[in-house]
């Protein structure tokens, strides 16, 4: 699949899209009806909905701002100027954005120019030809993939499905027929439904792998897997384990990468585990713009400070350190527990890094300021000699960003197990993602991590038996700081305060009154944990059909 988003070309101004979010003749499509005829143009239409995956506004970058408006991270960064570092960023994570945000509106046109990309193909691509409608399959996948993330970041928003004139887009509007103006329900319930449907539509339309050189592709794997997630998110708990069940069979552990390291490879060449469902495929570029194939997530997350002649120094080490996990995710885990790893801590842990103005890497300590939480999440990591040897000297590296994994379907499928009845499921697969973490205690280290050794530990043990609180704080011991997963679930779980814990939004979100620099984090129940309709969406919608998410 890398090789796949490489041939992207400037062929691709077909797909392209303009102010509105869905347009019906963007500069440069043809009226001829033959187009999509051809399997070689619909490859090309749908590698163009694979592109904005890896875009800044998504993976790349946007979506560290999850993790920190959950207890999994803090904003790192400049922290001599920490307030004009990433200023967008931190308003997010200090829950005080606006519908002029820009990073809000960028997250908004990207999955949407996803979506019209997909509508523009399915309208008119035949259903007869069977490679064409593979990769039909792939197109309502990604379409399904765009809307899901979209109702998860802004609740109700325009359901199209299929192209629109822009005057046509302006009157669409994000409430169903009698809906609720505040919080959209039916709306809400409007999109699962096509989700779903799109979905389990497809399940049987594609291969579940494919040769090495179209790793990437969507499979019928990652179908089902969005598929048991969406279930679970709309709360039909019998489905998403009915999914569950079907993906997993009869060994859960058969998928699990066997060292939970090396997921995470910090070499880059352990991107086709068993473990990755769909990832974002990532090759190194010179640069990291929206159209650039390479991301700068391993230098955004990578550590800022270092210490030399045991002096704390506050230049570039190795990365930006701006999505930084906090002393609360770090106290959830139990000592010993081997995920852990994966959290540089500062005085502690030495990388192998090329330190500020060297031109020769060293293994180096990690540093804290007091503007710092002095850890570092490692799971974009790469090696400096992964880094140098791949073609990317100082910014967009090559390491893929992974979406679905196999842990999370199975925690998923735990709690969809577990509130539907099926307990004895529900511990087997917990159990299973605690097995592969104890058999993962690294017991010697190495510059090149396929060179390290590990062996099996005593942390985290088998449960003997299981409550909704395990799988919760399992799913964030598990998953930390991957794409926001964390937040989305403690929204989500606002509406299962009769579980008897207190992990959900309202409580863990609202009781983090300061961030790390003191500025007050202001969490509004009242919001639902939504971001805003951009402004200049609201402006385009001239018709008034596009409402305003409560509280803004």
């Amino acid at each position: 699949m890398k090789k796949i988003l490489m041939y992207i070309t400037l062929s691709l101004a077909l797909f392209a899209c303009n102010d509105d979010f869905i347009t019906k003749e963007p500069l440069g499509v043809s009226s001829d009806a033959t187009y999509y005829e051809d399997p070689d143009n619909c490859r090309l239409a749908v590698n163009a909905m694979y592109d904005p995956l890896g875009w800044q506004a998504l993976y790349v970058r946007n979506y560290m701002m999850f993790d920190m408006m959950s207890d999994d991270c803090e904003k790192g960064g400049d922290m001599l100027n920490y307030d004009s570092d990433q200023p967008d960023v931190h308003q997010i994570m200090l829950f005080n954005a606006n519908s002029l945000n820009p990073r809000v509106a960028e997250l908004w046109t990207t999955y949407y120019t996803i979506i019209t990309r997909a509508c523009a193909m399915l309208d008119k691509a035949p259903e007869t030809d069977p490679d064409i409608l593979k990769m039909r399959a792939e197109a309502r996948f990604l379409r399904a993939f765009a809307y899901f993330e979209l109702v998860k970041i802004f609740g109700p928003v325009p359901l199209v499905t299929n192209v629109v004139s822009p005057d046509e887009a302006k009157n669409i509007g994000n409430r169903a027929e009698g809906d609720d103006k505040a919080k959209g329900t039916e709306q809400i319930k409007a999109i699962y439904e096509f989700v779903i449907s799109e979905l389990d539509a497809i399940k049987g339309d594609l291969p579940a792998t494919y040769p090495s050189s179209d790793f990437g592709k969507v499979t019928s794997v990652a179908v089902k897997a969005l598929l048991a997630k969406a279930y679970l998110f709309n709360e039909d708990y019998a489905n998403a384990y009915a999914v569950s069940q079907e993906l997993i069979g009869a060994d859960p552990m058969a998928n699990l990468e066997p060292v939970y390291h090396n997921i995470f490879n910090f070499e880059g060449t352990n991107e086709q585990s068993s473990e990755v469902i769909f990832s974002v495929q990532m090759i190194p570029s010179s640069g990291y713009d929206k159209q650039g194939d390479g991301s700068i997530k391993t230098l955004d997350m990578g550590p800022r400070a270092f210490v030399k002649n045991n002096q704390v120094k506050l230049e570039l080490a190795f990365g930006y350190g701006l999505n930084i996990p906090s002393q609360t995710l770090v106290n959830a885990f139990p000592a010993g527990d081997p995920r852990l790893d994966l959290i540089a801590k500062a005085n502690i842990d030495s990388l192998y890094l090329p330190i500020y103005n060297t031109s020769t890497p060293e293994w180096t300590m990690i540093g804290k300021h007091p503007k710092n939480t002095g850890y570092y999440s490692l799971k974009p990591y790469l090696s400096y000699a992964a880094r140098t040897g791949n073609g990317g000297t100082n910014q967009a590296q090559g390491k893929d960003i992974i979406l679905i994994r196999w842990a999370e379907v199975l925690l998923n499928g735990a709690e969809a197990a577990f509130r539907s009845g099926n307990t004895a499921d529900a511990l087997a697969w917990t159990n299973a993602v605690r097995t592969r973490a104890r058999q993962s205690q690294r017991v010697t280290n190495n510059v090149d991590m396929n060179l390290c050794t590990y062996t099996t530990g005593t942390v985290p043990a088998n449960l003997g038996s299981i409550t909704i609180t395990d799988i919760k704080k399992e799913k964030q011991l598990e998953l930390h700081c991957e794409n926001g997963t964390r937040y989305f679930d403690l929204l989500r779980w606002n509406k299962t305060t009769t579980d008897g814990d207190e992990i959900n939004a309202n409580k863990i979100c609202g009781d983090f009154k300061t961030d790390l620099v003191g500025k007050t984090r202001s969490w509004d129940d009242s919001k639902l944990g939504r971001l805003p309709v951009p402004m200049t969406q609201l402006i385009l919608h001239s018709g008034g059909n596009l409402i305003q998410n409560p509280g803004y």
